[in-house]
């Protein structure tokens, strides 16, 4: 396996072949990154493909001595999600419950998983998850979010509390209502 660093050189000069194993060894990792901000199955290879033409046609703004590329490539995917949501509910008026409620219902084990939260924070409402997402899961402050989000920091700080309460709220409920005990 080449190098990463050869790789991007490689692919930053247009190899194919380079952008080829780049993407295959980051896909898996981009995919994470969607699903984590509530993209929908139906919509993640144009947002894959979306992330990694912004990745190769920044391949010379990367400079590893700022960042490691994986860290670098999550703040594109990040941004180029946020960027596809504004331009969504823009264009088509549709809310982030709406579209929720059209993905296909999973069925659930028997026992509360990693996949039965996952499943649950993937209901969480726009408004909420995009705050959640950066601040608890990537680490982002509420000044960067509230950048990123053109939104205040105080606003930052209360979806961030609303996000939190209705984890809380969802799960518990959940709880109490589903044969999740095992």
């Amino acid at each position: 396996m080449e190098e990463l660093s050869t790789l991007i050189q490689l692919a930053s000069r247009g190899n194919q072949a380079a952008c080829k194993k780049i993407y295959d060894q980051h896909v898996a990792y981009c995919y994470g990154i969607c699903m984590r901000y509530g993209i929908l199955k139906i919509e993640m290879k144009d947002i894959l493909q979306i992330i990694f033409s912004a990745v190769f046609m920044s391949l010379d703004s990367y400079n590893r001595e700022q960042a490691s590329f994986k860290t670098w490539m999550t703040r594109i995917a990040i941004n180029k999600i946020i960027d596809h949501r504004r331009k969504k509910t823009k264009h088509q008026g549709v809310s982030y419950l709406e579209e929720m409620e059209i993905q296909d219902q999973q069925s659930m084990d028997s026992k509360i998983n990693k996949d039965y939260i996952f499943y649950v924070l993937s209901k969480m409402p726009h408004q909420y998850s995009e705050v959640f997402n950066l601040f608890v899961v990537d680490g982002y402050s509420h000044k960067e979010i509230a950048e990123k989000l053109n939104i205040t920091e105080m606003s930052s700080r209360t979806k961030l509390r609303r996000a939190r309460d209705w984890v809380k709220d969802t799960l518990g409920t959940r709880l109490k209502t589903s044969t999740f005990y095992g």
